[in-house]
C-alpha cells in the first residue's frame, strides 16, 4: 500500500469524518470507497449514453414510419 497526502477543505474533512465515524471506516477506506465508486459510475457512463442513442434513434425511425 502507498502513502499519499492531500489537502481538502476543512469541510470536507469534517463531513468524512462524521460520516467515516458513523459507518465505521478510517479515512483511507473511505477515500478509497468512493474513489472507486466514482471511478465505477464514470465508466458506466459511455455505456448508458450509447443505450439513450440507441432507445432515442429507435424511437425516432417509429415516428418517421
Amino acid at each position: 500500500m502507498k502513502r499519499v497526502q492531500i489537502s481538502l477543505e476543512e469541510g470536507v474533512l469534517k463531513r468524512m469524518d462524521s460520516f467515516s465515524s458513523e459507518k465505521g471506516l478510517n479515512r483511507s477506506s473511505l477515500i478509497t470507497l468512493a474513489t472507486m465508486a466514482y471511478i465505477d459510475a464514470q465508466e458506466a457512463m459511455p455505456d448508458l449514453q450509447k443505450q439513450i442513442d440507441e432507445l432515442k434513434h429507435a424511437m425516432e425511425q417509429l415516428t418517421i414510419k
